[in-house]
C-alpha cells in the first residue's frame, strides 16, 4: 500500500525504512542535518514528504 506525502510517522517508523537505528535520527535532529520533523511536547514526528524530498536533495549523480 502507498504511502501519502501527508502521512505523519513517529521515528520508529521511520527506522524502519533506512539501516539506521532511532540514535541515528536523534543525532541528525541535534546537528540540524536529518528531515524536517514536527515536534509535538516530548514526542517526534515526520511527515513522509518531507522525508522523501530531505532523501531526494541527498542523491549524488556521477559525472558523465
Amino acid at each position: 500500500m502507498p504511502v501519502s506525502d501527508d502521512q505523519i510517522i513517529t521515528t520508529e517508523q521511520l527506522s524502519r525504512w533506512f539501516p539506521f537505528q532511532k540514535i541515528t535520527f536523534k543525532i541528525f535532529r541535534l546537528r540540524n542535518e536529518g528531515p524536517p520533523y514536527i515536534r509535538v511536547n516530548r514526542s517526534i514526528f515526520y511527515r513522509v514528504g518531507d522525508v522523501r524530498a530531505w532523501m531526494a536533495g541527498k542523491t549524488v549523480r556521477p559525472a558523465e
